[in-house]
């Protein structure tokens, strides 16, 4: 069935099928870039092709057309460019899941997954798609052409969930299609198209294993298939289990012992030092396992860089070179910003799916599927600091020492900063269940008219148990230590509120000088679990129509229409202290909201001409659809493109759209994260206080984002070269109304300027006392993003060179002129942004990947390359590279450059045995051949993007597949 797909693919690139991504400028540079490296998917023609074959008329899929469109018609040549990525892919490259084939692709931004995310409370361990880099939330999945429960309240869904060996392809459209599939589909639309019409036993089982002997892998893959009453009916069922052991943290590789870190000068150009300064061996400078006495101004000048001891006696501290709270060079610290932090997150998980159709008369089938998944993985989120612990004189713990120093500098207090790693290392772990089930009905109204409609439910099922966390106003009270009148060591305040929450009874002092100085019982008193658990619900009804009701002189006109019913809920429940913010990390908040969705839309194919000199063809298609939201209204979407084939072999396209995202659970429903920062009050003298902010307030009156869309292109396959297919498209997203906080000080400060729609997040505006401020969701902030993709295939037999076998090429690459973020003080491009600066995520200039494939008989040898192009640490900073460069600027930094990458794979398989009935292959594959370590582009976390970058090294992967 694959073979059959592959032969189609590119003739229906040619056909303007809207495939592939495309650049419409720079093409023939980085062509030749991409020619010497390669890339999968299962996109190649031969030769006697017609342009006009269609991968949805092959095979018993066929009612799963082109995803840029609703149209059900084969060989329709939609203007909207679509990726398509076939279960060959996957084999070839030895991957276990979609979405890690899919952030192998140009226009996808691996924001997290299990390589890249260490989130305590959200799904460490999921795997999100992010086209674009406009954030995954912005990418709307589909499996066969609907919509699938969410994984977070968030909205985005796990590309886990669906097991790999039941997917045949993977079609990812990259433009706007809020026309065709609503909300969410901003960046684009990933749809997983099932295989349907399996007949017999699919097997697959591998492992997979680092050089460093870490990220072991099992996983093993079954589908069976089978027709029953006569025919009538087919049944198809897969599972799929999947175990990784992940990467611990950073003692795990040898590179890592170079410590790279950042630091920032607050005296920028004293002594010619930047800003800001990346370097090896970066340690904490105020931070020790046993604490450090700090050069505080209110610290004793004796007792500055005093660091305790096990024993609790005391050391002066080995300063390196010190930049506020960090150091460069030889020190006592040792301690780094990722020490206790894990860098590839350990997931094991297993799914099921059953599909099954049936065909009641010629005029009505139906069909049912059920899919059940479940994922668990345990995260480390390092341990607790503390920068500015107060010490009072009278506590009993203190050294003879300090307390004789402090009494002689008629101190009372002193402060110290602890990194608390005689305490258990926090962690989280995750339980993701989902179950989905949907059944429909389809049929004939007559010849030229079908219709179908469905009801789905999903329901996904998170828990997370954050273990060993400090709860911290038990901590605050516990370190706060004084003898009784008995003489007796007692916390001084018992009862002490932190946050608003109270110590638990039966305080035990904790001695905090000194590394493992605290008593058991102290250490258990500050120590405790939490969990949150959220349940995500989605009901979904939906009914389409498609015919032909005319046709021009030129074709059919077709159209499509129908009406969909959606309703989220979720609701999120967590234990007491995580609900009152009182742990160090992680704290799930309650969530309880929903929000339904009424949509109707319609779509168009007219066929403007045909066959005429300078117009082979040309077609429009326009769609449009009015969705309901019950908390933030209705929204228009709409969608015009052309395709136009002026010669056989080249088809050009474009499209324009407006496309929207609805705000989802979390952003309409959290109750935000609560803190104490200094916030300036305007109306009594500028006073600075400790205020109650609470940030990331759901506010139900959000709107959807907007987004403009547009997109041209062109798609060549050359008459007098077979199987070569090329194409290069233009994208441009502007985005505006982004859902994000405006900032606690902006609010103020805007209130007071006389902007009163703020006024109502300032509890106290206008008095002497503001009492809170709600940093709430809101419309505020902008987003765009242009660039150029292009896609190179290529198919060829050796015969003619008199050598056996047939070489195949793909070539996928994406360049990012513009990704800038508007809000409401500046606009920041950050294409070329290397590294996780300041907590945001930037894309390289120029993204390649590539496969080369050669097979001769049983055999099948294939080369893949991933590439991105060096760029910037940080685009708002000037360094030495950078024009105007001087270490005096307030955005210098030592080096501004942070080196690209090229990771290369090999695989090859081998039949061992091939017939009619069945085959059984061998397989293996060597990623990251070279052992290419990251580079250096530290952040407060690691020392390297891990978005970007493979923390794992060369990993080795063997295999067998049985098909009977």
């Amino acid at each position: 069935m694959l073979d059959n797909y592959e032969t189609s693919l590119v003739s229906a690139v040619v056909a303007a099928r809207g495939w592939r991504r495309r650049a419409l400028s720079l093409a023939v540079a980085p062509c030749a870039v991409v020619a010497a490296s390669l890339f999968p998917l299962a996109a190649h023609a031969q030769e006697g092709q017609s342009p006009s074959a269609s991968p949805a008329a092959e095979g018993p899929e066929s009612e799963i057309v082109v995803t840029a469109s609703r149209i059900q018609r084969n060989g329709f040549q939609a203007a909207t460019p679509v990726t398509v990525i076939g279960a060959e892919d996957l084999e070839k490259r030895g991957l276990t899941n979609v979405g890690d084939l899919l952030n192998q692709s140009p226009a996808f931004r691996p924001s997290q997954s299990p390589a890249a995310n260490t989130s305590t409370s959200t799904g460490a361990g999921f795997s999100f798609a992010d086209l674009r880099g406009l954030g995954s939330q912005r990418t709307l999945v589909l499996v066969d052409g609907r919509r699938h429960v969410p994984s977070a309240t968030t909205g985005q869904v796990d590309l886990n969930l669906v097991p790999a060996i039941m997917i045949d392809r993977a079609e990812v459209v990259t433009g706007g299609a809020s026309a065709a599939w609503g909300s969410d589909a901003v960046a684009g639309v990933v749809n997983l198209i099932l295989k349907r019409r399996l007949e017999g036993v699919q097997a697959d089982i591998s492992g997979s294993i680092s050089r460093y002997g870490d990220n072991k892998e099992l996983r093993a893959g079954l589908a069976a298939g089978t027709a029953f009453a006569d025919g009538k009916g087919h049944v198809v069922a897969g599972f799929e289990y999947v175990d990784n052991t992940g990467v611990g943290d950073s003692t795990q590789r040898p590179w890592t012992n170079l410590d790279y870190g950042i630091a920032t000068n607050s005296t920028p150009g004293t002594n010619g030092f930047p800003a800001r300064i990346i370097g090896p061996n970066f340690y904490q400078s105020q931070l020790t396992g046993g604490g450090i006495i700090l050069n505080a101004a209110s610290n004793p000048a004796s007792l500055r860089g005093l660091t305790f001891l096990p024993n609790g006696t005391t050391t002066p501290f080995q300063f390196g070179q010190t930049f506020g709270s960090g150091m460069f060079g030889p020190g006592t610290s040792g301690l780094t910003q990722q020490t206790g932090v894990i860098w590839k997150v350990p997931v094991k998980c297993y799914s099921g799916l059953l599909n099954l159709d049936y065909d009641f008369s010629d005029a009505v089938s139906g069909f049912a599927q059920f899919g059940y998944a479940h994922s668990q993985s345990t995260n480390l989120n390092g341990y607790p600091r503390d920068t500015s612990i107060t010490v009072k004189i009278d506590n009993p713990f203190l050294p003879a020492s300090v307390k004789t120093a402090m009494q002689t500098a008629n101190v009372q207090q002193i402060t110290i900063g602890r990194y608390d790693i005689d305490l258990p290392i926090v962690e989280p772990t995750a339980k993701s269940t989902t179950v989905r089930g949907v059944a429909g009905l389809s049929g004939k109204i007559s010849d030229k008219w079908n219709w179908k409609a469905y009801y789905q439910y999903g329901r996904n099922h998170f828990h997370v148990d954050i273990r060993h966390n400090r709860i911290n106003p038990n901590w605050n009270a516990a370190i706060d230590a004084v003898r009784d009148g008995n003489g007796n060591i007692v916390c001084r305040n018992p009862n002490l509120v932190t946050g608003g929450i109270a110590a638990a009874a039966g305080c035990v002092p904790f001695n905090i000088f000194g590394q493992g100085a605290a008593s058991p019982a102290a250490m258990a008193y500050v120590i405790g679990d939490g969990f949150g658990d959220t349940v995500v619900q989605q009901h979904v009804a939906a009914l389409d129509i498609t015919g032909e009701p005319f046709s021009t002189w030129a074709g059919p006109v077709s159209v499509a229409f129908g009406g969909e019913y959606r309703k989220e809920l979720a609701e999120t429940t967590s234990d007491a202290l995580s609900a009152g913010l009182a742990f160090n990390i992680g704290n799930p908040r309650p969530i309880k909201g929903s929000y339904n969705v009424k949509e109707i839309y319609g779509e168009v194919v007219v066929p403007l001409a045909k066959d005429l000199p300078g117009l082979r063809s040309l077609e429009l298609n326009a769609a449009g659809r009015r969705s309901d939201y019950s908390l933030s209204g209705a929204v228009n979407t709409w969608k015009v493109g052309l395709t136009w084939e002026p010669i056989d072999g080249v088809r050009l396209r474009g499209t324009r759209s407006r496309d929207v995202r609805a705000p989802n659970i979390t952003e309409l429903f959290s109750l935000g994260t609560f803190s104490r920062p200094l916030v300036t009050n305007p109306w009594n003298s500028n006073l600075s206080t400790n205020t109650p902010v609470n940030t990331g307030i759901g506010n139900a009156a959000l709107k959807p984002e907007k987004a403009d869309t547009t997109t041209f292109g062109v798609v060549v396959q050359p008459r007098g070269i077979p199987g070569l297919a090329f194409s290069v498209d233009y994208y441009n997203i502007k985005m505006r109304d982004v859902v994000t906080t405006l900032g606690t000080q902006n609010l103020v400060n805007r209130c007071f300027a006389g902007a009163t729609e703020f006024c109502q997040f300032v509890i106290g505006a206008g008095t002497n006392s503001i009492t809170l401020v709600n940093n709430a969701n809101l419309n505020l902030n902008g987003l765009r993003t242009r660039g150029e993709d292009i896609e190179l295939s290529y198919r060829t037999s050796l015969r003619p060179l008199s050598l056996p076998g047939e070489v195949s090429l793909r070539v996928l690459a994406t360049h990012v002129d513009e990704l800038t973020t508007i809000d409401s003080v500046s606009a920041i491009n950050r294409a070329g942004q290397l590294s996780q600066s300041n907590g945001t995520v930037g894309v390289p200039k120029w993204t390649i990947d590539g496969q080369l494939s050669y097979t001769t008989g049983p055999f099948t040898l294939t080369t893949a390359v991933h590439y991105f192009n060096s760029g910037k640490y940080d685009v708002t900073m000037v360094g030495p590279e950078d024009p105007g460069y001087s270490p005096s600027l307030a955005n210098s930094i030592n080096t501004n450059r942070v080196a690209g990458a090229a990771y290369v794979r090999i695989g090859a398989q081998y039949d061992l045995i091939r017939s009619d009935s069945r085959t059984v292959q061998l397989y293996g594959t060597i990623s990251n051949l070279f052992d290419r370590d990251p580079s250096a582009s530290p952040t407060g976390a690691t020392s390297f993007n891990g978005v970007l970058y493979d923390p794992v090294g060369r990993t080795f992967t063997l295999g067998v597949r049985v098909k009977a």
